[in-house]
């Protein structure tokens, strides 16, 4: 493939990509049910009773319309009894669309700084200790056993998960490529590449934490960023937490910090890694009484 220019991109043009990751990725799932337009992306996954799941990621539609979609959207999830979350990006429309979520009963659950990064550029130290290793139907248990340690997996997920897992290594390896961190031969940690259509993106990380602050997230990033080179990528996308504004974690439903890839630290340590930070998004929730 023909890496991107990162260096020619201009700040609007990064600040899409960290947009388009937000729908791109959750269309690519066995079992979501997908509703878009040119204007409008949403997913119901009706399988699971999952936040992260189930959510609105695209939104620009007119004044005119927005309240009666918001009414129908969250009619939908109630009629499943499911909870669902709603990202509000710098492109979403109307302007005053967080105001509205509000005022039909959403929350404000959390706020995420959109990273892009340069993987020729990004460096990252070898850490002592840790060997990070692509997954394997060997090391499958391992892997899956540290969704258990992610914020952004709540535990009735984690079957389905382990499931979705294994379909991913055995069919979708052209899509996603999964990675084990170690720490002294021990598991670790965990986190993924997902390919879309000209970058990466970085994400599905939890670090155990008592093998926190010993360097597995930057392992990890170190080996998602060999990779992506290694594929022909010029760009890879996360999404981190704004710690300074914390609020809810999608897992525990209370005031606490949404964790980064790899649940450690903040924006501020993917920026001393090389990484650069486009702009914010807040995500508002919905849950059924």
């Amino acid at each position: 493939m023909s890496a991107i220019n990162f260096q020619a991109l201009t700040p609007a043009q990064k600040a899409d990509f960290t947009d388009r990751c937000w729908w791109e990725e959750m269309g690519g799932n066995h079992d979501n049910e997908v509703i878009q337009d040119p204007h409008w992306f949403q997913v119901v996954t009706r399988s699971t009773p999952s936040l992260m799941a189930n959510g609105v990621m695209r939104c620009e539609i007119d004044d005119d319309t927005i309240d009666e979609r918001i009414r129908k959207t969250i009619e939908i999830y109630r009629a499943n009894n499911l909870p669902f979350h709603w990202t509000v990006s710098p492109s979403s429309r109307p302007h005053d669309l967080a105001k509205r979520l509000l005022a039909a009963g959403m929350s404000l659950g959390a706020i995420h700084d959109g990273i892009v990064g340069d993987p020729n550029k990004i460096k990252i130290a070898e850490s002592p200790n840790v060997t990070v290793e692509p997954l394997s139907a060997e090391t499958l248990n391992d892997y899956t056993a540290m969704l258990a340690h992610s914020c952004f997996v709540e535990e009735h997920a984690l079957k389905r998960l382990h499931n979705q897992v294994q379909l991913q290594l055995e069919t979708k390896r052209h899509w996603v490529s999964h990675f084990l961190a170690r720490l002294n031969g021990v598991p670790a940690g965990i986190c993924q590449n997902r390919y879309h259509k000209g970058y990466v993106h970085q994400l599905g990380g939890a670090v155990k934490p008592e093998s926190r602050k010993n360097g597995v997230l930057g392992a990890l990033l170190r080996r998602l960023n060999i990779d992506a080179v290694e594929k022909g990528f010029g760009i890879v996308v996360c999404h981190s937490p704004h710690t300074r504004r914390a609020t809810a974690s999608p897992k525990h439903n209370s005031p606490s910090t949404w964790m980064p890839i790899a649940d450690q630290s903040g924006e501020g340590m993917m920026l001393n890694f090389g990484y650069e930070k486009t702009c914010e998004y807040e995500m508002y929730q919905w849950r059924p009484n």
